[in-house]
């Protein structure tokens, strides 16, 4: 299996560099954008790991190499985000101009 993957690997190293940008790797796993690319990374639907090279975010022409020998998706590296709860309606802070008018009438009404 090793063997495999590092024929794949020296075939794809004639092409492409070592390491892949973002615009590189979407090219070669046929997403449209770097926006789907994030978004598909963030559902846990990436099949090549996505590395952290100098504070961005990159592909290593390896990982191609082995998913294209293996066809199995790779686990992640980098932390996905968890999804926020959806936020709730604000009960606290002002209060709306109808019901400040109600309250005033009501204690009005009482005095």
């Amino acid at each position: 299996m090793q063997e495999k993957i590092l024929a794949v690997f020296s075939e794809l190293l004639q092409k492409y560099p070592p390491i892949l940008s973002l615009e590189e790797g979407i090219k070669f796993l046929g997403i449209p954008s770097v926006n789907a690319l994030r978004i598909r990374f963030g559902r846990g639907k990436l099949p090549v790991r996505l590395r952290e090279n100098g504070g961005g975010q990159c592909f290593f022409l390896l990982d191609f190499a082995e998913w294209q020998v293996t066809g199995e998706k790779q686990e992640q590296i980098l932390p996905v985000r968890e999804k926020k709860p959806a936020k709730t309606k604000n009960k606290g802070g002002r209060p709306s101009k109808g019901a400040e008018i109600a309250r005033r009438q009501a204690e009005a009404a009482e005095n």
